[in-house]
C-alpha cells in the first residue's frame, strides 16, 4: 500500500490534480502513524512489519508526506522567495516545492522560501506536526530494524522433571520458572523467533 501511495503522490505532484488528493495522502500517512501510536500505547500492537519491508515502507511513507505537502504548497500559491532585486517569486515548480517540503520536514529551514500568508503558515505547521509523528514512531522502527538486521532470537524452553520450566534466549543465561502446568513467554523484539521443544 505505501508503494501505491508513493506512486500516486509523485503523479499528483507533477500533474495537475484536485487538492483533495494530497490531503488524502497526508491523512492516510498521519492516520497510519496515529493508529500505530495508539496501539503501542495500549500494548495491543500486532506484529510489526518484517525488517526488509519496514526498511522500504517507512521511507516510502516519508516521501508520500513530502510530496503531498509539496503539492499543497504549490496549490496554496503563498510560498515565495525574495530575489536579489527585492521582487518575490512564487513557488510553482514541483522540484522546488519538494525541496521546500523536505527542508521544512527536516526542520533545516534555509529561509530561501517562506510562507507570506497565513494559509501557507498553517500548511507549514501541519507538516511540522506530521514530521514530529514520523520522528516519534517511524524512525525508531527503522533504527530497530537496522540494529537487529542479522540477529535472530532463538528461545529454548524446557520443562524439567520436577515441573519447573527453563528458558534460554540464544546462548544467554538460563532463567528458571516455578512449577506450573503452563508457561507464558512474551517475546519482545524484531528478530525471528523459534521455539525449540
Amino acid at each position: 500500500m505505501p508503494v501505491a501511495a508513493l506512486i500516486a503522490s509523485a503523479c499528483h505532484l507533477f500533474f495537475k490534480t484536485p487538492i483533495w488528493i494530497p490531503v488524502a495522502g497526508i491523512i492516510y500517512f498521519d492516520g497510519c502513524l496515529i493508529i500505530l501510536l495508539i496501539c503501542a500505547a495500549v500494548q495491543r500492537l500486532g506484529p510489526l512489519p518484517e525488517r526488509l519491508v519496514a526498511l522500504g515502507m517507512i521511507p516510502a511513507l516519508f516521501l508520500v508526506l513530502v510530496m503531498s505537502f509539496a503539492d499543497l504548497y504549490i496549490k496554496d500559491n503563498h510560498i515565495k522567495r525574495v530575489l536579489p532585486d527585492s521582487s518575490t517569486e512564487t513557488l510553482e515548480k514541483p522540484w522546488d516545492a519538494a525541496y521546500f517540503s523536505l527542508v521544512t520536514m527536516t526542520t533545516v529551514g534555509y529561509g530561501d522560501y517562506s510562507p507570506h500568508e497565513q494559509s501557507g503558515r498553517k500548511i507549514v505547521i501541519c507538516e511540522l506536526l506530521s514530521g514530529f509523528l514520523l520522528l516519534l514512531f517511524a524512525v525508531p522502527i527503522v533504527a530497530s530494524r537496522l540494529a537487529t538486521f542479522d540477529k535472530d532470537i532463538v528461545l529454548t524452553i524446557q520443562k524439567s522433571n520436577d515441573g519447573s520450566w527453563t528458558v534460554q534466549q540464544n546462548s544467554g543465561a538460563v532463567a528458571k520458572y516455578a512449577v506450573s502446568n503452563s508457561l507464558k513467554v512474551t517475546v519482545q523484539g524484531v528478530g525471528k523467533t523459534e521455539i525449540v521443544p
